[in-house]
């Protein structure tokens, strides 16, 4: 009987650490802001012709904004209020395309529109869409190439954190066909005017302090990444954004909101809900320690914690003596070393989706070689 009551109340006591975890789990993983794009003269000189009213210096950049969620959960909203105002700022102007730009809901545009001019690059706000029939994807997870351009511009291929071009050959530009679970048309509330400076009025500023942009029944992202496009900002200024966001756990139904700072009773908080462009990642070298010693022969780990303000950490490269011995594009970040002798010195560059770099501190260690001598007699002869 006692074994049994013992049985018992560890289960009951598992059942509660269980939904304890449950409840105490977060669905938001993180806000991502990508670089979609960065433009050259022949896209500056098309949005001049076609009368833009804001400007599309040489360098501009078009970033895409992405909830990224766990799996199980859905996109809700994005919302401003009284204590937590959504804001979205830049240095210069938000692009608008003069022919098909929108304030919110790009899918209100036909593809064979948003193939047309400078259209594919507006700045907007969206529940998932990005054209009719389709939805936004990060361009890394684009699996259907181009719908192209009728100007042949945004062509731009710079490679690099901006990965393949979203013109030309082999390119991805970030569109997959839609579903009803990938996008619901925007329902906005308490906006007025707000939005003006992303249609058709020259502006750089955007603050919601008592409105939403909502997908009634929420929406899931397209891939297993479940990551769900919520905004696109061209600009060739300094961009920051400081996102309120609210999530639905499908399993039970709650709601879960997250605000960029000073979260209250019942609300959540994540570091990558604010954003300022041009932030390089951070780094710093977990093992070995400084002036550490290992065995002549053993492993040597190397490992690095690394992080980004509202970016992605694309690549860390391990150098020992200044030379490249390794590199890791997943976190933990690490590499095993086999210490070859002597003192040795270990850094790491970390790379992010921004165009930017960071170098770790140097640290040292030394492969000491631990081999007891050995000792051969050989005279005299041993006699019996």
């Amino acid at each position: 009987m006692n074994k049994l009551k013992n049985k018992l109340a560890w289960l009951s006591l598992f059942v509660m650490v269980i939904a304890s975890l449950q409840s105490n789990a977060q669905g938001l993983e993180g806000l991502i802001v990508e670089r979609y794009y960065i433009t050259d003269a022949a896209d500056e000189a098309n949005a001049i012709a076609q009368g833009a009213v804001s400007p599309l210096p040489v360098g501009s950049v078009a970033y895409r904004v992405y909830v990224d969620m766990a799996p199980g959960y859905k996109f809700s909203q994005i919302f401003g209020n009284a204590q937590h105002n959504l804001t979205v700022n830049t240095t210069s102007s938000f692009f608008n395309d003069p022919n098909y730009g929108v304030a919110v809901n790009p899918a209100a545009i036909s593809v064979n529109n948003s193939k047309k001019h400078t259209a594919l690059i507006d700045s907007w706000f969206t529940t998932g869409g990005a054209a009719a029939t389709k939805v936004g994807v990060m361009e890394e997870d684009d699996t259907d190439g181009t719908i192209g351009n009728n100007q042949g511009i945004l062509a731009n291929n710079p490679g690099g954190c901006y990965g393949l071009p979203i013109n030309g050959t082999n390119a991805q530009d970030g569109l997959v066909p839609s579903s009803a679970t990938t996008y619901l048309v925007p329902n906005t509330l308490g906006l007025g005017s707000i939005l003006d400076v992303l249609d058709q009025t020259d502006g750089n500023s955007i603050t919601i302090a008592n409105g939403t942009i909502a997908a009634l029944g929420g929406i899931v992202g397209p891939t297993a990444s479940n990551r769900v496009l919520i905004a696109q900002f061209t600009t060739n200024g300094v961009l920051s954004l400081a996102f309120n966001v609210q999530l639905v756990n499908v399993a039970t139904g709650n709601a879960e909101n997250y605000v960029a700072s000073n979260p209250g009773a019942g609300e959540l908080t994540h570091p990558t809900l604010t954003f300022v462009s041009g932030n390089a990642p951070t780094a710093n070298v977990l093992t070995p320690a400084n002036n550490s010693n290992y065995s002549f022969g053993s492993n040597v780990p190397l490992t690095v914690n690394a992080a980004d303000n509202g970016g992605v950490i694309t690549l860390v490269e391990f150098y020992i003596d200044g030379n490249l011995v390794g590199s890791d594009t997943s976190s933990p970040y690490s590499l095993d070393y086999t210490a070859t002798g002597g003192a040795q010195t270990f850094y790491a560059i970390v790379y992010d989706n921004d165009c930017l770099s960071a170098q770790t501190s140097t640290v040292n260690f030394s492969a000491v070689n631990n081999t007891p001598p050995t000792i051969t007699l050989t005279a005299p002869d041993f006699v019996i």
